[in-house]
This record gives C-alpha cells, structure tokens and sequence, in this order.
C-alpha cells in the first residue's frame, strides 16, 4: 500500500484527533515490537496482549495483513512520520461540549459531520461545563456557540419581557 492508502485506511474509522494519535501509537508499538524484538507477535495477538478498548482492537485488526505488511523495518519510522505529517493536511473542527462523553459517542458525532459537513475532518472534543444543552464549534477559527445558554442570553430582554407578561 501507498502511504496514501495507509492514512486513508487509519481516517476510515478514526475520527477524533485523540483517536488518530493513540492508533499511530498502538501502530508504531506494534511494528517496534515486529521489526526490532525477539518476542514478535501477529497484529491481532499483539493487541489483545496490550488490553486496548475492544474498539480499537475492532478497528485496528480490520486494516488487514496488506496495511501492516506494507511496513519494513527501513522504512518503518519514514512511515510513521509522514503519516503524522498528513494529518496537519485535515480539518479540524473543535467541539466544546458541556460533559464529557465516551464510545461510542464521538465516532457517532464524527459520523454525522463527515456525512453532513466535510467528507474529510477529524474532532478535537472539548469540555466546557459552562455550556448548557448544545455545542460550541470552533471551524476555521470562526467560533459558533449553538447552546442553550448561547439563545437565552441572546434573547434575555425577550423572554424576559414574554416572563413578566405572565
């Protein structure tokens, strides 16, 4: 495989900035142990032995025997640094939201912006518990805050006045 068709395998099912990095970690561990100790294993046992989330492990084993054969222990570092560099090459869209949340929830939020949004893009989740029931996104860096909190105070002497009415 290309270097190309590398990253876009990892981009595939990766979609938050956090993910990319802890997969290009788990990868870099892996072929470490593949190229330069005795104890080699394959992928799969690999990454049960190291207790990764039963999503990475999903994930991971799905890039199949071609993605991590196209690694050699003389280009192996070369690799892994070019597919860091790429991803400065992708949008990033920051996402404040008002509690933290876990899996599967950011693989579902990237879903939807890939789908509706950029076909291209990860998320870098953010927490902001001054949010109240909505997001704030940072695209482009043109911050928009879509919360609950955002359109009362936008609206305060409104619902204020409609309040006082009753």
């Amino acid at each position: 495989m290309t270097e190309d068709q590398l990253f876009e395998t990892i981009l595939h099912d990766t979609y938050t900035l956090t993910d990319f990095h802890r997969r290009l970690k788990l990868l870099r561990d892996f072929l470490e142990n593949c190229f330069f100790t005795e104890d080699s294993q394959s992928y799969s046992d690999f990454f049960k032995k190291h207790q990764i989330s039963a999503s990475d492990l999903e994930i991971l084993s799905s890039w199949g025997d071609n993605f991590y054969n196209s690694f050699e222990q003389e280009n192996v570092y070369k690799i892994l640094k070019n597919l860091e560099e790429k991803i400065k090459d992708i949008p990033i869209v920051t996402v404040y939201l008002p509690l933290a949340i876990n899996s599967p929830m950011p693989a579902n939020i990237g879903k939807w912006f890939r789908e509706n949004i950029k076909s291209i893009v990860l998320l870098d989740l953010k927490t902001d518990y001054s949010l109240v029931l909505g997001a704030a996104i940072v695209y482009n860096g043109i911050y928009r805050d879509f919360s609950l909190h955002y359109y009362i105070s936008k609206y305060k002497d409104e619902i204020l006045s409609i309040i006082g009415e009753y």
